[in-house]
């Protein structure tokens, strides 16, 4: 029987603290480029339609994922953490907020991955070790 992983973070919120958290980056992070997808489609359609609850749900776990990457001073705005449930957001307004967050994960993706000599491409740094491992470092 598979073992189920903790999707949790380590508390200094800086780099990565072993191979694993990396799968839990790497997976929201490309849970977060579908969703932007998604809503890019939304946007088209209907722009300022307010998303509903369970939608909501979505966007704000993913947002506090990312949050938990993310330095306040690194996040696209300080004072956001995520959206109201009291006060539903519009398509367009959930686009907007992923695609900065998409910007600021890159940036983090970026500060936590080095290239090494004679190879291509990025590789994640883990405990300020260049790993194997290498990092898409695509922007969402």
């Amino acid at each position: 029987m598979a073992q189920k992983r903790k999707e949790a973070r380590p508390e200094s919120k800086v780099g990565f603290k072993d191979e694993a958290d990396i799968e839990v980056f790497e997976k929201m992070r490309a849970q977060l480029q579908d969703l932007k997808a998604q809503f890019q489609v939304l946007s088209k359609g209907k722009p300022n339609e307010a998303i509903n609850a369970f939608k909501l749900r979505m966007v704000n776990q993913l947002l506090g994922r990312a949050n938990n990457y993310l330095e306040l001073e690194a996040r696209p705005f300080a004072d956001f953490t995520e959206f109201s449930e009291d006060d539903l957001p519009s398509n367009s307004d959930v686009l907007i907020m992923l695609t900065q967050y998409g910007t600021c994960l890159h940036r983090f993706l970026v500060g936590n991955s080095a290239r090494r000599q004679a190879e291509q491409g990025l590789f994640w740094i883990v405990n300020g070790e260049v790993t194997e491992r290498r990092s898409s470092w695509e922007l969402l």
